[in-house]
């Protein structure tokens, strides 16, 4: 049987064709596909490439004849006969076949890698700069504080770390009263989210897109870096908001967004009809989906600037000493701090971390601090430190925790499913039971001492409140039909008032005739902390978006308005001479004198 008989292997017939010519692109492709997945093709190719070099400089054109012989059993089309073989050349002068040699090599090599370029690695298609598919937004985390959570495109959650990325199509939430985070789009800007707050990162619209967030609900400040190239984007259900050397906060609510600029200028675009208008710095506008055209209007006044301000402690709750020299502070992790004004100086001065909760109060005379941790309240002197005897509840599904403002009485709300709702009081002296009551509110969420700890309030979140006469223990008042859930109650000092925040208003009943006497509201802005001063005289308001108001009670007049930051104030305290208001956020703590002519 001749070899002419036999048929060539797919690699020895393709390289038959590449002496004889050039490839088509059908075998072309056949080559690419043989180099990708055989290695004894890969092999066999690079020994045709090397001796092709060579046999061209040694031997010339005619020296080709039988080369596919050697590369795997081909033959001449015409002759029978073997080609001669290539080792029969005249003898030739060593060094210079050792350098044709050497200069063969390296052109086998650049042809290697051309090959694998053309043949073996794809080359992407390079499209045009205006048909580039959208790029991801990215941030990334750089401060946070309480339970913050990322939410993937697909719904799947994770706590967020200082330093974590955030990517396009993923959501990020604060969750709690003191939760708050920073993100940061390098060379843009940043934003802040307050506590209660959901925002969604938005893929940009071309490469060079502006950083863009959705505020579905709750409070976000912007800032943008000076001489940024991009702007930074707001979109909320009623309105996007584009700012460019701009400080501005936006306040998604249900069915209104409001947007106030602290520096700069934002442009504010109507989701319901597309206008455009400008909001310059010192003003703010609302703006929903009724096509009426939006209107700017001036920004309070915030007043002057606070007289101190503690940066480093984030306090749950706060309370000037009795000589009004130093402020205390009980915070998270165990860890309580202490404020000297004259010094203008803060001290860690104890930390417990098995302590460490949410649940961490102290006396309004900032005599005792109490932890509420597991089934047990531990006591501590705030002077000293000292430990003092605790108190075993054996409660496990505790609501709420309250003390009374001389430290005397403590008091939880719990709940279990053989008794679903029950308000039990505890003396801190002795570690006796006093009250153990049945609430016929459900739901109680909130608690409240009197100056003197006879009687205790409590707030429902299904928009309720009852009022308890706790040495008779009886019931003596009650209020329901409320339209949002009660967040906070605060008593009068002379106990003729109670005070309750519900929703965006503060509402007041008078204790001896079970009457309301007044409603105070604020459009747009979500109250988060209540406080009157020790005279009685003045009543505080902290909102979810770091204002910080003052109403007379005789007149109902509002005397003084303060800004913090884009922060809630979730804890207000009054000094014993009722002439500074400290209000505490969940970093810093600032505190202001209050006007003498407003008193």
């Amino acid at each position: 049987m001749k070899l002419t008989d036999m048929t060539p292997d797919p690699m020895t017939e393709l390289l038959s064709i590449a002496l004889d010519g050039e490839l088509t692109d059908e075998q072309r492709e056949r080559l690419a596909h043989l180099l990708k997945t055989d290695p004894e093709a890969r092999r066999r190719y690079l020994d045709f490439m090397l001796l092709d070099s060579l046999l061209q400089e040694e031997l010339g054109d005619e020296s080709l004849v039988g080369l596919v012989d050697m590369m795997g059993g081909g033959t001449s089309e015409s002759s029978d006969q073997p080609a001669n073989p290539i080792s029969q050349p005249a003898p030739r002068n060593w060094p210079a076949r050792i350098a044709w040699a050497l200069v063969g090599c390296a052109v086998v090599v650049l042809l290697g890698l051309l090959a694998s370029h053309f043949f073996i690695a794809p080359r992407p298609s390079p499209l045009p700069p205006l048909q580039r598919e959208s790029v991801l937004a990215r941030a990334r985390v750089v401060e946070l504080d309480g339970q913050v959570e990322l939410v993937s495109s697909k719904g799947d959650t994770r706590d967020l770390r200082v330093g974590d990325e955030v990517h396009a199509g993923e959501s990020l939430r604060t969750i709690g009263d003191s939760s708050f985070a920073v993100i940061d789009f390098d060379k843009v800007g940043k934003f802040e989210l307050n506590p209660g707050t959901q925002v969604r990162l938005v893929k940009n619209d071309t490469v060079d897109g502006p950083a863009k967030l959705f505020l579905s609900h709750g409070v976000l400040r912007t800032e943008t870096r000076a001489n940024a190239k991009q702007p930074l984007v707001v979109a909320t259900p009623h309105a996007e908001i584009l700012g460019t050397n701009a400080h501005f906060t936006c306040s998604s609510l249900s069915d209104t967004t409001w947007i106030e600029v602290e520096q700069g200028q934002a442009k504010v675009i109507r989701q319901a009809d597309g206008r455009p208008m400008s909001v310059e710095s010192g003003f703010k506008t609302v703006v929903n989906l009724d096509p009426a055209p939006p209107k700017s209007i001036a920004a309070p006044q915030f007043g002057q600037r606070p007289v101190f301000e503690i940066l480093h402690c984030p306090s749950r709750t706060i309370a000037f000493t009795a000589d009004g020299k130093s402020l205390l502070m009980a915070g998270t992790a165990g860890r309580f701090w202490r404020f000297d004004f004259d010094k203008n100086k803060e001290s860690l001065i104890f930390e417990e971390k098995k302590l460490g909760t949410d649940r961490t109060l102290l006396s309004t005379d900032a005599r005792l601090l109490a932890f509420a941790f597991e089934s047990v309240i531990h006591l501590r002197s705030a002077g000293n430190m000292e430990p003092l005897p605790s108190i075993e509840t054996r409660l496990k599904n505790v609501r709420a925790f309250a003390l009374s403002p001389d430290g005397r009485r403590a008091a939880m709300i719990h709940q279990t499913p053989r008794d679903p709702r029950r308000v039990r009081v505890w003396n801190t002296s002795t570690g006796a039971e006093e009250v153990n009551l049945p609430s016929p509110v459900a739901n109680l969420g909130a608690l409240a001492f009197s100056r003197d700890g006879n009687l205790l309030a409590g707030g429902s979140s299904r928009g309720g409140v009852i009022l308890w006469d706790l040495p008779r223990q009886e019931e003596i008042g009650r209020w329901e039909g409320m339209s949002s859930a009660v967040d906070m109650l605060a008593f009068s000092p002379e106990e003729k008032r109670l005070a309750a925040i519900v929703g965006s208003q503060i509402v007041f009943w008078d204790i001896a005739s079970k009457q309301q006497i007044k409603r105070i509201t604020e459009p747009g802005l979500e109250f988060r902390s209540l406080a009157f001063d020790p005279e009685g005289k003045i009543v505080a308001a902290g909102t979810a978006s770091g204002e910080l108001s003052l109403w007379n009670v005789s007149t109902w007049q509002k005397i003084a308005t303060f800004k913090t930051d884009s922060r809630p104030i979730t804890v207000l305290a009054f000094s014993p001479d009722g002439k500074s208001v400290a209000a505490a956020t969940s970093r810093p703590i600032r505190i202001w004198r209050i006007p003498d002519e407003v008193r």
